[in-house]
Order: C-alpha cells, then structure tokens, then sequence
C-alpha cells in the first residue's frame, strides 16, 4: 500500500511541475543560404495599429523582451493590431520562418491581448494561398510558421481584432526571417498598393559583349540639383517605389522638378 501510495503522489508531483520556458535565438547561415531577418528589413511600409506605439525591432511592442508563453527570443517584431506588412519577395529568396503570439506583456484582464493573424502568400498570377490564419489570445503558446515562398510574388503579414476591441492587443512576429540565396537583393516592405502595379521592369542581367552597364543610381548624386526634398536612388522622391502607369521600375533615379543632372 505505502508503495502504491509513493507512486502516486510522484506521478501527482511530476504531473504538476510547470514546463520550462525556452530562448531562442535566430538561425546561423551557410555558404549555401543566407538568413534575412524581418526586424533588418526598412520597416517604414508598414502599418501599426496603435499611433502612439510604433513597432518596435526586436523588442516587444511596449519596448520588453519578445515573450510568448515564458518562451523568449532574440529577435523579431513587437506590433500592435489591427497592422499589416506587405514583403516584396524579390528573387532568390525562399521560405519564411517565426514563431508568432501574443506578448506576455500584454494586459492580463478580461478581454485584453486577444489578437487575429493572416499569414498569406500572392503568388505571381496574383493568386493568394492562405498559408496561416486564426485568433491567438495571452499565454498560448507559440505558433511556428513555415511558408515554402516559390513562385511567390509578395508575402503579407497582418493582424486584426480578435475579438473587436484593440485592448493590449500586442503581438509578436517572433524570430522571424527569410531563408535567401547567397546573392538575393534583399525583401523589402512595400505599401500595400504598389501590389497592384502589374509589371516590374529590372535591369538586363546580361550584358552584350563590349558593353557595360552602369544605374544611374548608382552614381554619386550629390551634385544634382533637386526642386524638393532628397534624391532618391531606386525610390520615388517620396521614398516608395518608382511606379509609373502601374509599371514598377527596379532601377532609377526619383526627384522633383526643377531638377538638372
């Protein structure tokens, strides 16, 4: 009897013993495959659902440690809803990966830090797979993501009101980062209406022999005189991309008039 009993109140003891939290950090790359993290990338694109609480870069939204469950994390996106993120995926660059949640930091009370998530994939046809989707409250755990992004065109990442209110309300884009080829330009955060533009025009790759290609852009500017504000080499005078007549240049110089080169 007193055996059966020692083995009960041990399995009872084990039983309750809280599981142990966790810190991760962001993967190495090889020769083969870089590591882009989202939080490197020029986030200015992107919208944020509370104006007095930007994004944050590797912190959660309120400025803490990325927290989802007692799991921490090294890097990463600390947001608040309604937002969403809108990734040019330019070539070479293949999956994505997080672990997404809502920040331990958000307000424990009723109603608070219940966060919807949409994780979608446009592919170049301009069809959209949802890859990940659903409504995450304080204290589940971490969900990981992982999108095979071939073919893709551009990779949204939003989050809406879980449960129509926007109290605490943060969210963590936790560890979050593309998987690229060693020679890949970059992804980059669009506005989300450059992803109507129907046609992106890029640089020959190739160069007939004889020939060499130099940008524009990719000279020293600072003599050119501008009407307002600042040159922008591959960027709008605005800082968004070089569209003209629903065509995306990849290359180019934008400025304002009167302007002499």
């Amino acid at each position: 009897m007193n055996k059966i009993l020692l083995t009960s109140l041990l399995a009872m003891s084990l039983s309750a013993t809280p599981a142990l939290a966790d810190h991760f950090t962001l993967p190495s790359g090889s020769a083969t495959e870089k590591v882009v993290a989202l939080s490197t990338i020029d986030l200015k694109n992107a919208t944020n659902g509370n104006n007095n609480m930007p994004i944050q870069l590797n912190k959660s939204v309120r400025g803490g440690t990325l927290s989802i469950a007692g799991d921490t994390f090294d890097s990463g996106l600390g947001v608040h809803a309604p937002g969403k993120i809108v990734v040019r995926l330019n070539e070479g660059v293949r999956r994505f990966k997080a672990t997404i949640g809502v920040d331990d930091g958000a307000d424990n009370k009723p109603n608070h830090g219940i966060v919807g998530y949409n994780v979608v994939l446009v592919k170049q046809d301009g069809t959209r797979q949802v890859k990940a989707s659903g409504v995450m409250k304080r204290s589940d755990k971490g969900q990981a993501i992982d999108v095979d992004l071939t073919d893709g065109k551009f990779l949204i990442l939003e989050t809406t009101l879980g449960n129509n209110n926007d109290w605490a309300d943060h969210f963590d884009w936790a560890n979050a980062h593309f998987l690229c080829a060693p020679n890949a330009q970059q992804p980059e955060v669009i506005p989300e209406a450059a992803m109507s533009t129907t046609h992106v025009v890029k640089l020959p790759v190739s160069q007939e022999s004889g020939t060499e290609y130099i940008p524009l852009s990719s000279m020293d500017l600072k003599n050119v005189t501008n009407g307002w504000g600042t040159i922008r080499p591959n960027k709008s005078i605005g800082n968004n991309p070089l569209v003209i007549d629903d065509t995306t240049y990849e290359s180019g110089v934008g400025v304002h008039a009167k302007s002499r080169i």
